[in-house]
């Protein structure tokens, strides 16, 4: 009994840590803004018996965005509280990954507690879990799912585990269908990984914990969440009095409105080739407004990862690579294999248009990466110290564009990154 509260201590140190940074001034701005505008609204529907008109997505993100609203009120803190709660939950999951994708290294533990630092100090998790959005708890699940996955790929291949892998992904989907750039990955890696051990049928195996499952979960959890007061799924509305009917019809709808968003009047629209290098951050918000004495002040919400993570996970990636291809590292090309996958799937997915924050899945495993690289390039301490603080000092030198503080215009532009997309 002692031994099982000892393991729950660590993690719950990191969720009531993470969670009361996250929910630092969370309300600001006070107001909705970038796309809380719609998921807000939407989310209150399942509460309210309203009509659901947000009909361009899966449902369980907004459910959960309109518990938190149900339960603090519809204020900021009601928007954003259940960002929080998953984006620290999320936080926890990276460091139980992490402690099993380094389990049989030396100091096992701080490796973990490295990647749950940098994942903290990537500002694009901290952006979206202080936001009524729904990548959030896209990933939260997804991140659920794979951590699961790795206990059965490396540790213990039960079938009890592999089904809740499957299903957690299934959730992830059931928010936002990116989500499904995880199951690529998975397929490749347990088939190969069966057909490398002699055991069969990989194929059949792969599909149906990775595929079928996550389907069916998906379609369960929209079928819970579909019976409201006064069911319609704009433009398709049931005729024969079955909502239950519109399920099918729905998942038509979301994909036309998932491959027909256009380009126009989105100024800040980029090629997936392009977020790596971090060249196209966006503002989620920005405000003009004159200071005492008449001088222009400037706030807003960019939308950005840490660059030393950014560029410096890209590198990592590269080196886990190489060891896994060429010196045939499992651990290292099954860290490699996870972000390209999460990326390179975007290439794949029929959108006209894409947005930075698209990358926030597959940069989150630039944590992994480095920490990965860091352990195999054997950095001493104090190197790793240096690299975290040089981190941390980053995300303070832009935190004032991550919590909509007011700045003056010279300030505010020094931070903008790229003052040109502004």
């Amino acid at each position: 009994m002692k031994h099982s509260l000892k393991k729950l201590l660590e993690p719950s140190l990191i969720f009531f840590f993470s969670l009361n940074v996250l929910l630092w001034d969370i309300q600001a701005p006070t107001y909705a803004y970038f796309d809380e505008l719609n998921y807000i609204e939407a989310g209150k529907q399942f509460f309210g018996g309203l009509i659901n008109l947000n009909w361009s997505q899966p449902p369980l993100a907004k459910f959960l965005i309109g518990l938190g609203v149900h339960w603090l009120g519809d204020n900021p803190l009601g928007w954003r509280f259940m960002s929080a709660v998953f984006g620290s939950a999320t936080l926890v999951i990276m460091y139980c990954w992490a402690r099993i994708i380094f389990r049989d290294r030396p100091f096992a533990r701080a490796w973990a507690v490295l990647v749950f630092v940098l994942s903290l100090l990537n500002q694009v998790h901290y952006l979206q879990s202080r936001i009524a959005l729904l990548d959030v708890f896209m990933f939260c699940f997804m991140v659920l799912g794979l951590c699961l996955f790795t206990w059965s790929y490396f540790i213990d291949g039960r079938k009890s585990i592999l089904l809740l892998a499957g299903s957690a992904l299934g959730l992830s989907i059931a928010c936002k269908w990116p989500a499904v750039t995880a199951l690529p990955f998975c397929v490749l890696a347990w088939t190969s990984r069966n057909f490398k051990n002699g055991r069969g049928p990989a194929v059949a195996q792969s599909l149906f914990y990775f595929v079928l499952v996550p389907v069916i979960v998906y379609f369960l959890s929209c079928a819970s969440l579909v019976n409201m007061k006064n069911p319609s799924y704009a433009p398709v509305v049931t005729q024969s009095g079955n909502q239950y009917a519109d399920l099918l019809p729905m998942q038509y709808e979301i994909f036309k409105a998932q491959s027909q968003f256009s380009n126009d009047s989105q100024p800040y629209t980029s090629h997936w080739l392009t977020w790596p290098l971090t060249l196209t951050p966006m503002w989620f918000d920005i405000q003009y407004a004159k200071g005492p004495a008449g001088e222009q002040q400037n706030s807003g919400i960019l939308y950005m990862g840490n660059p030393l993570i950014m560029w410096g996970g890209l590198l990592a990636v590269i080196f886990c690579l190489w060891q896994g291809i060429v010196r045939r590292h499992s651990v290292a090309l099954y860290i490699g294999g996870c972000y390209l996958s999460l990326w390179l799937s975007w290439a794949l997915i029929p959108r006209k248009i894409g947005f930075y924050y698209y990358y926030y899945p597959a940069s989150m495993i630039l944590s992994l990466a480095l920490a990965f690289t860091l352990r195999e390039l054997k950095w001493p301490v104090k190197w790793v110290v240096a690299f975290v603080l040089a981190t941390m000092a980053i995300f303070l030198f832009f935190f004032p564009t991550m919590t909509d503080e007011s700045l003056d215009l010279n300030s505010f532009l020094l931070r903008a990154w790229l003052p040109g997309r502004i």
